[in-house]
């Protein structure tokens, strides 16, 4: 069986597979507070699914790109378990979950794009195919961060969107492509972890797992980082910033 944790975003989930069915799932408003939850929502999920984590052979996670401190509770959580239980883990990025379950829900005639509000009126972004045959996505070239009217203003549109964008990027992009383009149905969180755990599960069989140690989270964009008026960075005695 293979556990799926994706607390990348606002909401959070968690998705238990085996190769041949979905054993269970859950997703919840997590805020920021995905470290102090991630356990409690994990021991429900394995209490109404009637199984204990020694059930448990390998482990998913998203990577991100997301909030900050959703992405490194994730990996951070996974990695920790990986380890200590020596369970193989995948790590795949948040837009493939995304990608995945709505390929899963609705397969699309062309090239799917996910996307993910970046704020600062940008969007992580990722192009796929859809492979029918094996009904697996696959990510085409690196998940990539650009503007709404970015994306707008290209030429090769997707067949189909999924993700997650406020309504008036989403408004900017239908006036842009029309009905050219169709938009996935809405996804619940959960439905990414399974998306996830189909992508990992593929990953394993090929023998694809990563390495548990040097797995990292992908931010895309690295935090904003200020200096602190209370606590300026110390001077030399010339009033001059020390050089390293």
């Amino acid at each position: 069986m293979l556990l799926a944790i994706d607390t990348s975003t606002n909401w959070a989930g968690l998705a238990l597979l085996t190769p041949d069915r979905l054993v269970g799932q859950h997703g919840w408003p997590v805020g920021q507070q995905h470290g102090s939850t991630i356990f409690t929502a994990l021991t429900a999920l394995l209490k109404a699914c009637d199984v204990t984590l020694e059930a448990v052979e390998a482990l998913a996670v998203a990577i991100g790109p997301g909030s900050f401190n959703g992405v490194r509770v994730a990996v951070t959580t996974a990695k920790t378990l990986a380890y200590v239980r020596g369970w193989p883990l995948v790590g795949c990025t948040t837009l493939d979950g995304i990608a995945q379950a709505a390929a899963n829900r609705q397969p699309p005639a062309g090239q799917l794009l996910a996307v993910l509000e970046a704020g600062r009126e940008e969007l992580y972004m990722g192009w796929y195919d859809w492979k029918s045959e094996a009904r697996r996505v696959a990510r085409f070239g690196e998940v990539a961060l650009t503007t709404v009217a970015e994306l707008a203003a290209r030429h090769d549109r997707p067949a189909l969107i999924a993700g997650e964008v406020t309504a008036d990027h989403q408004a900017q992009l239908r006036a842009a492509w029309g009905d050219q383009v169709a938009w996935a149905d809405p996804l619940d969180v959960p439905d990414r972890a399974v998306g996830l755990a189909q992508l990992a599960q593929a990953a394993i069989a090929a023998g694809r797992a990563n390495d548990v140690m040097a797995l990292e989270p992908l931010y895309v964009r690295r935090p904003n980082i200020t200096l602190s008026t209370r606590h300026p960075l110390p001077v030399n005695p010339e009033g001059k910033d020390q050089q390293a």
